[in-house]
């Protein structure tokens, strides 16, 4: 189990990047939110499928070869994500391959880059319901950080001024080749990416 988040550099060449790209190219869209959150499905459970042929050796050293998805897809998305956290509760509506609960981590796969392509874990953690983009507990304002609010200018206050008072865990740029993982608990925000015309595309994966 990932207790805190961790970039994982070079996990992946430019060509399984490039396979995995052409395979999130050509599957049909599986659900979609006004083409704002576009989702496909990975079919990571199936072993002839281009992810589990391409992630599961890599996982299987990362975590073990009894590891499961609980959940994941391919997602392209021109909206980004507020603060929120992926336990249970948040994860709950949209369904599980399993009941296991081992691993308890999120891995993000970029498919692309770009400077302005950022997601921020900070040293909060919550099996309690949080909503995104929401104002938390004060008992979370453990610390502070300096992070330029500026990049996060798509969180509505008080929220966005709370989050200097948390505890930055890790800062992942995107990376073809990298992934990023961190406890599903985790608490984590995207920076604003949209107000640059970016589109994101990448895989999420929830490790059982």
């Amino acid at each position: 189990m990932i207790e805190s988040s961790k970039i994982l550099e070079n996990l992946f060449t430019h060509d399984e990047i490039a396979l995995l790209n052409k395979d999130c190219d050509e599957r049909p869209v599986s659900t979609t939110d006004n083409s704002v959150n576009i989702n496909k499905n990975l079919d990571y459970h199936l072993t002839d499928s281009v992810s589990c042929k391409i992630i599961r050796p890599k996982f299987d050293l990362l975590f073990g070869p009894d590891h499961v998805m609980s959940n994941g897809c391919y997602k392209i998305k021109s909206q980004p994500y507020k603060t929120h956290v992926d336990n249970n509760l948040f994860l709950q509506p949209h369904g599980s391959h399993t009941n296991i609960e081992k691993y308890s981590t999120a891995v993000l796969i970029p498919l692309v880059e770009d400077k302005n392509f950022c997601t921020i874990t900070f040293k909060v953690f919550s099996e309690e319901q949080c909503g995104m983009g929401r104002l938390l507990p004060e008992k979370f304002e453990t610390g502070s950080n300096q992070f330029d609010l500026t990049e996060l200018d798509h969180i509505d206050e008080p929220a966005r001024q709370q989050i200097q008072r948390f505890d930055i865990d890790l800062v992942f740029r995107w990376k073809i080749g990298s992934a990023f993982a961190w406890h599903k608990n985790q608490l984590h925000t995207s920076t604003n990416f949209a107000k640059f015309g970016l589109v994101k595309k990448f895989i999420i994966l929830f490790i059982a």
